[in-house]
């Protein structure tokens, strides 16, 4: 029976960039006093996401899957909010049953260290290596038929976090960057090839039925500058995208 420590310490992140490629989890022990904290790494303008809320969200959730995993008994030694609290610290405390320290570089929490050696109570081999199965199957099917489609699939839930880059999408998969270059060249298409089909796809898409800022579609799209996002509706459509947008309409 595995404890949580070898559970945690099997790449607990490996599949989490296909939920989000935003967010990193961690877990790290010293001594008695085990540390989990995560990171949103924002890579779109300011008022796009709200950080704060998604990290609350975030924390309260994780907490609830500790306490499934571990039992009711499991207790927070500390807890860490990224951001500034948006309402007394003494809320929260109460909330949360223990210190909360603001401002922090991660939203987080600490706790005993010895609860990482603990069985996984009710745990099915089977069940897992099943789950695990499926799982590598979704994430790492690098080699089949369907490969620029899993690509695109990636890029396109990317794009907004500006972590759409070769290696990237690379690591997503488990596989070299060179991987994805080779197979898709035997598909008859490119890396950045496909890169570009999303992204014009979507701002055709977006271009039609929404009046979405220019800029924020820009950066929904993951261009750091508006100037290239008009020059790629040049490319692709012949016009500025106002003039695409309007032709639309």
């Amino acid at each position: 029976m595995q404890s949580h420590r070898q559970r945690l310490g099997q790449r607990s992140d490996r599949f989490l960039y296909q939920y989000s490629p935003a967010i990193e989890i961690a877990v790290e022990a010293e001594g008695s006093v085990a540390q989990y904290y995560f990171r949103i790494r924002p890579r779109v303008r300011r008022g796009l996401v709200d950080l704060v809320q998604i990290g609350e969200l975030s924390l309260g959730t994780s907490l609830q899957i500790f306490r499934m995993l571990i039992g009711s008994e499991f207790t927070r030694l500390s807890v860490s909010l990224l951001h500034r609290p948006t309402a007394a610290i003494t809320v929260y405390e109460s909330h949360f049953g223990c210190p909360v320290a603001a401002e922090q570089d991660h939203w987080g929490f600490s706790f005993s260290a010895d609860v990482l050696d603990r069985p996984v109570e009710g745990s099915d081999p089977a069940v897992r290596r099943m789950v695990l199965e499926y799982l590598s199957g979704v994430v790492g099917g690098f080699g089949g038929s369907g490969l620029p489609a899993e690509v695109q699939s990636v890029v396109k839930r990317a794009l907004p976090t500006r972590r759409f880059g070769l290696e990237d999408v690379a690591e997503s998969f488990a596989v070299h960057p060179r991987t994805p270059q080779r197979q898709l060249a035997a598909h008859g298409t490119t890396f950045q090839e496909i890169v570009d089909d999303v992204r014009r796809e979507l701002a055709d898409r977006y271009l039609r039925t929404t009046v979405m800022p220019l800029a924020q579609l820009a950066d929904v799209l993951g261009y750091s500058e508006q100037s290239s996002f008009s020059r790629s509706c040049r490319r692709w459509f012949g016009c500025a995208p106002q003039a695409r947008r309007a032709a639309s309409g």
